[in-house]
């Protein structure tokens, strides 16, 4: 038999003290009593007490028939019918995906009007009058919108060096605020981004995985706070002088190192 506690219970607990939760002597957690919690005081209070309260009227709904097979279901953990549907409705279990890239392309400052899909590579320069910049778009339909995304990471492989040295360079992740498709993209009609960066990671010492940590931007994504346009990646310091620090990444027509994103979550 499956056994374990819904993290929802730790949930009600925090947010409501314990008028309705009590710790009995085994140190298994229970929902004394099933009324609805009412007055919360922050946001965090008025998300639990929805969720619990949606929890109280499915319970009331069934059937004494079936409440008593919860009964079952719940005694050899200790538990009331009513905490192992409570437990039962709210257990999560963690997801860990590998994500590859749906769309990916660079443009070019000094071909405006030029469009780099399938050119072989990804390419980023922060040389005045010749910069570069890498734009990435993900599938997220198999994450669902109630997810909670414990971390998430965007890796890029860089392969070769054209000129300078890039290494120790800081790169930065912007979001994407506008559509755009890979087979269309020129920097003339790059798409709008947010001006802050939501992620930075310098390139490595050589060859290797770039690693952006972009967990609080998927979870806004996920949450419906903001769109899945994509990330735009360039340099942090740009405009600098000939030769600048021009490197090629990996793209999706590669075959192997291609553009991922890693995501551990929960639902």
């Amino acid at each position: 038999m499956t056994t374990g506690r819904s993290p929802f219970f730790d949930e009600i607990r925090g947010a409501f003290q314990i008028c309705d939760v009590r710790t009995r002597k085994n140190r298994k957690i229970e929902i004394a009593r099933y009324r609805i919690p009412s007055n919360p005081r922050t946001t965090a209070q008025q998300t639990v007490r929805t969720k619990y309260g949606q929890a109280v009227q499915g319970w009331r709904s069934l059937s004494a028939e079936q409440k008593a097979v919860y009964n079952t279901k719940g005694k050899p953990l200790g538990w009331s019918g009513w905490n192992y549907y409570l437990w039962e409705q709210y257990q999560v279990t963690t997801h860990e995906l590998n994500i590859n890239v749906s769309e990916d392309t660079f443009n070019y400052e000094y071909s405006p009007n030029s469009n780099y899909n399938g050119f072989g590579a990804l390419q980023i320069n922060n040389r005045t009058g010749y910069r570069e910049r890498i734009f990435v778009k993900f599938d997220l339909s198999q994450i669902p919108s109630n997810a909670t995304i414990q971390e998430a990471k965007l890796y890029l492989y860089w392969y070769q060096t054209v000129n300078g040295s890039p290494a120790g360079k800081q790169v930065d992740v912007h979001h994407i605020t506008a559509n755009w498709s890979e087979t269309t993209l020129t920097w003339n009609n790059s798409p709008s981004y947010e001006s802050t960066p939501i992620a930075s990671a310098n390139f490595p010492s050589s060859f290797g995985w770039i690693v952006f940590d972009v967990t609080s931007d998927l979870q806004a994504i996920i949450n419906g706070q903001k769109s899945n346009y994509g990330w735009m990646e360039k340099y942090h310091t740009e405009g600098v002088a000939d030769p600048g620090d021009p490197a090629n990444l990996r793209n999706k027509e590669s075959g192997t190192n291609i553009p991922y994103l890693y995501v551990k979550a929960t639902w």
